[in-house]
């Protein structure tokens, strides 16, 4: 939408403002002219800003819904014709098209009194839409927050909103909201460098953010190279092997052709029957003594391997021998034309017809033939290396369930401390687990049994002496049967009780910065717990469909016009969460009613199976150490690192002499327990 706006007690002052409601506004000034109140402006009067704009479309609708519901009833609007008194925004901002708005911000005030009073409140967010000689860019690559009186306004990565001069602005990120700043607003601000304290630890969490981004990147990469390079290694096994079968084949099948070539060339025929017959199979024979011998270097390389060079050779002296053998038994034929001759036979003659021209069509065949034949095997090859290929694909996916399925290793001696429950989203850091306990560094109880694995799926019964009602361990767990089973918590139990009869420390490790956060009261309520949790996630899909999350659909879409901003918005990090999809979750939870918002909030920190582990081991009575899965990342996101500074505190100067921006950093909590006390070479 354009705006427009002027004074009337100075009616050459024009500010022209463009609004562009994907979050952006364009601040741009013009002066020294004067212009009639008209479409797309909005005048100066003693009723506060009023004037008409121009609903475009129905994403304009939908934001300038979002913008001034926040107004609590301050904006009146009437729309198209209609003749009677102003109603409440939301009611009329039902279509596009034409809109009278009025802003009742100045009600019964002299237009001086009211000019004076523009210049020196500080009105919320009816001032962003205001001409103003000061705007806040958020340039950062996360979420800011800017305080628009008593509410917090989100402005994603791109966003410009407009301020009123010589106010205090207040900003704090969306995610990290103990991080904040201030400043005054007498100039163009940006978060990145505007807000001393502030600008620098927004910055340092941005680079960190990339840096972990572009490391689970490399860590994917990586994973996937090494499978393309098992798989290829894999199918050229599989290539060799099938190498070595085919070679055997044919050079078995050549053999016996060759073989019986020569014992058709060397046999005198008795009559001209036996001739004809002979000349016959001598005919096949030599076809077939043909076809092994004609394929191409790129043929003989790729179906006998390593065996191309000699079996290449072996076939074309076979080859020359069956040319040889034809011209010998036409020769020795012909030689015998006379005795057939005298005996009145004419058959010898069709001998001959069969046998002279097989010879010279020999060559003739093998040249004419050779690319279509060639042709066809390319086919097959192709074929052959499709099936390969697949092959290869599964037996990497075996080899695969082989190596990520975990059924713990508790290690014997009572000095390292066992892992008894590990948060499964940290993807990296289970990778790092699961190869240092195999090497025999760590000892872990957890259990990880994938799909398609034997023990996936499988259930196992609640013994009696734990007097838990249910008929397998899915109904106190998660409330119901579940398609991966409860095998996966015998061998749990079975481990953790193992290591706790040699006395081994039990370790338990909580979401990054929510070391005790998530728990339940205890194990007799998980399952009921966990279906309440599924019932409130359930209600995403209607949340999917209401108008926050079509606004939120919006801004996204404005982040899509920057691919690098939002290649980086939608990737990964260490704990398989993007930007985006933690401001999915923020929205939801804003979207959702306030008890069941704190019931999602409460559950941070723990796994839903974590929460049944932990709850297990207080109702076993054993002891055990709440530790940050952080001590496994990356160094700057352990607890001494860019995370753990719990104040960043610069003093800033301020207009009024009496205020003193700054920035709070709160990151790692302080863990009550130390971290895992691992014998030294670990």
């Amino acid at each position: 939408m354009n705006g427009e706006l002027h004074s009337n007690q100075y009616s050459r002052s024009l500010w022209k403002v463009v609004f562009e409601l994907h979050g952006l506004v364009g601040l741009a000034a013009a002066g020294c002219k004067d212009l009639a109140t008209c479409e797309n402006m909005l005048c100066l009067s003693e009723y506060g800003f009023e004037g008409r704009l121009h609903v475009a479309s129905e994403v304009d609708r939908c934001t300038l819904l979002r913008f001034l519901r926040a107004e609590k009833g301050k904006w009146r609007a009437e729309s198209g014709s209609q003749t009677r008194g102003p109603t409440p925004i939301n009611r009329c901002i039902s279509g596009v098209g034409p809109l009278s708005v009025r802003a009742e911000i100045f009600p019964s005030l002299e237009p001086r009194r009211c000019e004076a009073q523009h210049r020196t409140s500080v009105i919320d967010t009816v001032l962003a839409m205001l001409p103003s000689s000061s705007s806040l860019l958020n340039d950062l690559q996360a979420p800011i927050e800017v305080k628009m009186g008593e509410a917090w306004r989100v402005l994603y990565p791109g966003g410009i909103l407009a301020i009123a001069t010589n106010t205090m602005v207040e900003v704090r990120l969306r995610e990290h909201n103990a991080v904040k700043g201030q400043w005054w607003a007498k100039e163009q601000l940006q978060a990145s460098r505007s807000f001393p304290g502030f600008s620098e630890v927004a910055k340092e969490i941005d680079e960190a953010e990339r840096r972990a981004v572009n490391r689970e990147y490399e860590r994917n990469q990586r994973k996937e190279a090494a499978k393309t390079t098992l798989k290829n290694r894999l199918a050229r096994r599989l290539r060799r092997k099938n190498a070595e079968e085919t070679f055997a084949a044919h050079a078995r099948y050549f053999a016996i052709a060759l073989i019986l070539l020569l014992i058709c060339a060397g046999i005198p025929p008795a009559d001209v029957s036996m001739a004809l017959a002979l000349t016959a199979a001598a005919a096949l024979l030599f076809v077939v003594v043909w076809y092994f011998a004609s394929a191409s270097t790129a043929q003989a390389d790729f179906k006998y391997g390593s065996w191309h060079a000699p079996g290449s050779l072996m076939f074309q002296c076979g080859y020359a021998l069956g040319n040889v053998a034809i011209i010998f038994m036409g020769l020795y034929h012909t030689l015998l034309l006379s005795k057939f001759h005298r005996s009145g036979s004419r058959l010898y003659f069709l001998s001959a017809l069969i046998l002279w021209p097989l010879t010279c069509a020999s060559c003739i065949f093998c040249v004419g033939c050779r690319s279509c034949r060639f042709a066809a095997e390319d086919a097959e090859a192709q074929r052959a290396l499709s099936e390969e290929q697949s092959q290869a694909k599964v037996q990497v996916q075996e080899a695969n369930k082989r190596t990520i399925v975990f059924q713990g290793s508790v290690l014997p001696d009572r000095r390292w401390p066992c892992i008894v429950s590990w948060p499964g989203k940290y993807e990296g850091a289970w990778d790092e687990l699961v190869a240092a306990s195999r090497r025999g560094q760590v000892s872990a109880g957890v259990v990880f049994l994938p799909k398609t694995t034997p023990m996936y799926g499988k259930h196992d019964p609640i013994p009696p002496a734990e007097h838990i009602p249910g008929t397998c361990w899915c109904d106190p767990l998660y409330g119901g049967e579940q398609e991966h089973g409860c095998r996966w918590w015998s061998l749990w139990i079975k481990n953790i009780d193992a290591a706790h009869s040699i006395g081994a420390p039990l370790h338990v490790y909580f979401f990054k910065d929510a070391v005790g956060k998530g728990k339940i009261e205890s194990f007799d309520i998980a399952g009921r717990e966990n279906r309440r949790r599924q019932d409130i996630n359930k209600r995403r899909e209607e949340f999917k469909k209401s108008e926050q999350f079509t606004c939120l659909q919006m801004e996204m879409a404005r982040l899509r016009k920057s691919e690098p901003l939002w290649r980086f918005w939608t990737a990964n990090r260490f704990d398989q969460s993007s930007h985006y999809s933690r401001e999915e979750e923020r929205c939801f939870r804003e979207w959702l009613p306030r008890e069941e918002s704190e019931i999602l909030k409460m559950s941070e920190g723990l796994g839903t199976s974590q929460k049944a582990e932990v709850a297990w081991l207080k109702r076993k009575g054993y002891d055990y150490k709440m530790i940050d899965v952080s001590y496994w990342l990356d160094a700057e996101f352990k607890p001494n690192g860019l995370y753990s500074r719990l104040t960043v505190s610069h003093d800033s100067p301020s207009q009024a002499g009496n205020l003193q921006p700054g920035v709070q950093l709160i990151g790692h909590p302080q863990a009550q327990l130390p971290g895992p006390d691992r014998p030294p070479g670990l």
